[in-house]
């Protein structure tokens, strides 16, 4: 029996809106890309040449396609170099490689996010007739007033629905938009002038391909192109007493967060000249290592979890930031092997999926039959701040 205290996720709609491109096409799609604006800007330089220093310099630092096979990306337009230059791979991109929008205006761009968000929101809302008592629109990759969210609510005739906003805080976003459904539902629940509410829904649409800027060529550029891939996904927080067992869902326990000291410049996600800039020191995944231990450690504290003697019995949904943070991860915790296994095939499928990848983790145990019900999960997620977030669930 469940509780109206209860606060559970649960109808995960993961969306995939393109063909996922392979690793090693997209890395050669980068190499064209970069050698191309080098090239027409220094036109005194050997094609050739300029290549063979762009694929040297690009191979080295991409992330290996033994570690990610294949990502959504939906702004790229491929063209097959086996047949007729107008044939594409997909049709669908934002960017052709053969007229390349170098100087693109974050204006432009941010236009084309607000059309995909709300198609988007077409699609997963198409067939459903009630509508959410909250909304909560998750992106790191655009922004604009009024935001997709509230045109689709108005075109919907949904104007009772609240519409919050978690913008811009990158891959531990999910977190915090969990954290503010649950306080939306006890809200509703504990102001004697409020109705209880029966669903928040959290919508995550991140469009990282988007912001693909090849005029930026340094390593920490190349290992962003080459890790993160788009991600959209939907789901419902529900009470309780709303939820629906045969759907499956994750009951909330226990969650943390916590800046780490001296790293607010380790990440950065800035508004730069023509794109969004990422900045990802080599330091990220030392320090995500020297403190996860004792974060985990107070994280199961709230949940009267000992982590040494029931991290066997656990399910993990570790955010997929890279095979180095992965591995740090599973060594300082001293997890069993293939705990982190949904991780490791999410980041092989799909890439980092920023704020969307931990849902899609989420959704992954939740359909994992081999999971039982009652099993607790622990989940990660690392962002801008340095920040720490986690959960702790328990699947029902």
């Amino acid at each position: 029996m469940y509780l109206p205290s209860d606060i559970i996720l649960t109808d995960f709609c993961p969306l995939s809106i393109t063909t996922p491109l392979t690793q090693e096409k997209s890395i050669e799609y980068l190499i064209q890309l970069i050698t191309r604006y080098i090239c027409a800007h220094t036109p005194s330089e050997k094609p050739s040449a300029v290549e063979r220093s762009v694929r040297e310099s690009v191979e080295y630092f991409a992330v290996s396609p033994e570690h990610i096979h294949s990502r959504e990306l939906y702004a790229l337009t491929l063209t097959d170099n086996q047949s007729s230059p107008s044939k594409k791979l997909h049709n669908e991109g934002f960017y052709c490689i053969d007229n390349f929008p170098y100087e693109m205006s974050v204006r432009v761009r941010m236009e084309e996010n607000a059309r995909l968000a709300e198609r988007i929101l077409n699609r997963l809302y198409h067939q459903q007739q009630t509508p959410p008592e909250t909304l909560i629109h998750v992106t790191s990759s655009g922004y604009s007033a009024p935001s997709p969210a509230q045109r689709f609510l108005a075109n919907k005739g949904w104007t009772e629905t609240v519409v919050s906003h978690i913008y811009h805080l990158g891959c531990y976003a999910a977190f915090p938009a969990v954290r503010a459904a649950a306080g939306a539902l006890h809200t509703s629940l504990a102001l004697p002038t409020h109705r209880g509410d029966k669903r928040v829904d959290i919508l995550h649409t991140e469009y990282f391909s988007l912001h693909l800027n090849p005029t930026a060529r340094e390593p920490e550029d190349i290992i962003a192109f080459t890790l993160f891939g788009d991600g959209f996904i939907k789901y419902s927080v529900v009470p309780g007493t709303e939820y629906t067992p045969e759907n499956g869902g994750l009951r909330l326990i226990a969650m943390h967060e916590q800046l780490l000291p001296a790293s607010a410049d380790a990440m950065t996600w800035d508004i730069d000249t023509h794109s969004f800039a990422l900045h990802l020191s080599k330091s990220v995944p030392t320090q995500i290592r020297d403190h996860c231990l004792d974060f985990t450690h107070h994280l199961c504290a709230k949940a009267c979890i000992d982590l040494a003697s029931q991290k066997d019995t656990m399910a993990y949904a570790i955010h997929t930031g890279g095979p180095k943070i992965l591995d740090f991860i599973e060594e300082q915790l001293h997890l069993p092997a293939k705990a982190l296994r949904h991780s490791r095939e999410l980041l092989f499928d799909r890439g980092n999926m920023s704020s969307a990848a931990c849902p899609h983790l989420w959704d992954r145990l939740i359909r994992d039959q081999d999971i039982a019900k009652g099993t607790l999960v622990l989940s990660l997620g690392f962002g801008p701040g340095l920040t720490m977030a986690g959960m702790i669930f328990e699947k029902v």
